[in-house]
């Protein structure tokens, strides 16, 4: 998560439509920024009913990207898309006339060039919020602290949950819409299981440093919230910007669908 504040970005009011945005969504939940925001453990469980976001227009049908062709499919429907713009259809050749093959042939290289660059930026981000996290925790507890080792814990799992569902491998970018329907229940599901653990550790390194520090190194809930929120202000406005170009990209390709695949 880009930033500490009781109203987290990703979270936010701002585009929350139904339908669910693939990727900012996991940087933020299951990485526990979300604990660091309430001062007891009873206050805990509120965090963790996550406020379902997305996009006004979201892609319904899986895209699989290879060097030749794009593929679309949806219920017992594929779309097979060649870098020409001439289509297949549950492999019949479809007859497009040469507006719509041209519509086609755009649709199929600006997915070729938005899906795997969505994914680049979106592990980069993580990445780098993961990075200042860790710097953050090792300033404020120390090396050594507990909290800083399960964050780690979490990077492979924060990475598989964004596989499931944008992924590049054998050669293939894919987007399931499966796996993009259930990844809000998925994250909360994360959240309510590390996000206690994670807020115990923070509070009791917190306690242990008021306790042994000394004066001018002890710190609060409140000091550790200020300095994520500082540290990470640059992130918040990363984590908006793809946001809100991952809303346009999807209305772009409805679009350009539209003009080749009849509803």
């Amino acid at each position: 998560m880009p930033t500490i504040s009781n109203t987290p970005l990703i979270f936010s009011n701002k585009v929350a439509h139904k339908g669910l945005m693939p990727t900012i969504k996991i940087i933020g939940a299951v990485l526990g920024f979300l604990c660091l925001t309430h001062t007891n453990l009873s206050q805990a469980n509120d965090m963790f009913a996550l406020e379902k976001i997305g996009c006004p227009i979201m892609p319904t049908k899986n895209i699989t990207i290879t060097d030749k062709t794009v593929s679309l499919s949806q219920n017992s429907d594929t779309w097979l898309i060649s870098r020409d713009g001439s289509m297949t259809l549950n492999g019949k050749f479809v007859n497009l006339s040469e507006n719509e093959q041209n519509k086609a042939e755009q649709f199929q290289q600006t997915v070729r060039d938005d899906l795997p660059n969505l994914l680049s930026t979106t592990h980069t981000l993580i990445d780098t919020n993961l990075e200042k996290l860790d710097t953050t925790i090792v300033d404020t507890l120390g090396k050594n602290s507990q909290l800083r080792e399960k964050i780690k814990e979490l990077k492979p799992i924060i990475f598989e949950e964004l596989n499931q569902v944008i992924n590049d491998k054998n050669n293939e970018v894919n987007l399931s819409i499966a796996n993009l329907s259930a990844i809000n229940e998925n994250i909360e599901s994360l959240s309510k299981k590390h996000g206690q653990e994670i807020l115990k550790i923070a509070l009791s390194e917190i306690a242990m440093k008021q306790l042994l520090a000394p004066k001018d190194q002890r710190i609060n809930l409140s000091d550790l919230q200020n300095t994520l929120k500082e540290r990470f202000a640059s992130e918040d406005k990363k984590a908006r910007a793809l946001l809100e170009t991952s809303c346009d990209m999807f209305a772009n390709w409805q679009t350009l669908e539209s003009g080749f695949i009849k509803q």
